[in-house]
């Protein structure tokens, strides 16, 4: 699964992060965790249109982490593995 480069800068300028931040090896590797979770998140819901990468700031470094979302046909956005609190 391709990950549009344009769309992981639109969710980096949306957390107000610089999209120069984020370096090819970044991006490869948020590709390759798409890569990975899909053939385990399909069953789930077989609509799911795309997945999100949300990236977060720790400390003082880039990182991508443990949060993406599957995103319904409606638009809605159902966390998979997160939290309690971060349940719909």
């Amino acid at each position: 699964m391709n990950v549009d480069l344009a769309e992981i800068n639109l969710v980096v300028n949306k957390l107000n992060f610089r999209s120069e931040e984020l370096t090819s090896k970044s991006v490869k590797r948020a590709e390759s965790s798409i890569r990975d979770l899909t053939p385990i998140m399909n069953p789930i819901n077989q609509s799911a249109e795309k997945f999100t990468i949300v990236f977060v700031q720790q400390r003082t470094r880039m990182q991508i982490v443990q949060k993406i979302f599957r995103i319904a046909p409606e638009g809605i956005r159902f966390p998979v593995g997160g939290s309690s609190k971060d349940q719909c």
